[in-house]
Parts: structure tokens; sequence; C-alpha cells
């Protein structure tokens, strides 16, 4: 998935895992990450993702 800008800043850094998990993901840019990595807190309530094309 994709993290609006605002939000990104907001999530740890990556780990090396899931680095390398992304590098087989399809459209990876500098916003991707993985859902399943994203531990919901108070300070990501109203967080915005986008799923990319080849998910929809």
């Amino acid at each position: 998935m994709h993290i609006s800008a605002p939000w990104l800043a907001k999530l740890p850094p990556m780990a090396d895992f899931e680095k390398s998990m992304l590098e087989f993901a399809v459209d990876n840019d500098e916003s991707s990450r993985l859902g399943c990595q994203i531990k919901m807190t108070a300070e990501l309530d109203g967080i915005v993702v986008h799923t990319p094309l080849g998910q929809h």
C-alpha cells in the first residue's frame, strides 16, 4: 500500500524484513509499506492509504 506523505513520517522505520518483501512489490516507491506491518495507534487515527492499481 502507499501511505500519504503526512502519515509516512508518523510510522516507525521499516525493518529489513519489510524492505526485502517490498522488493517484490509491483508499483513500489518511497511511500510503499506493508499494511500488515503497520501497528495502529491513536496517533495514526485518520491515516490515508492507497492500494496499488493492481490490487483494486
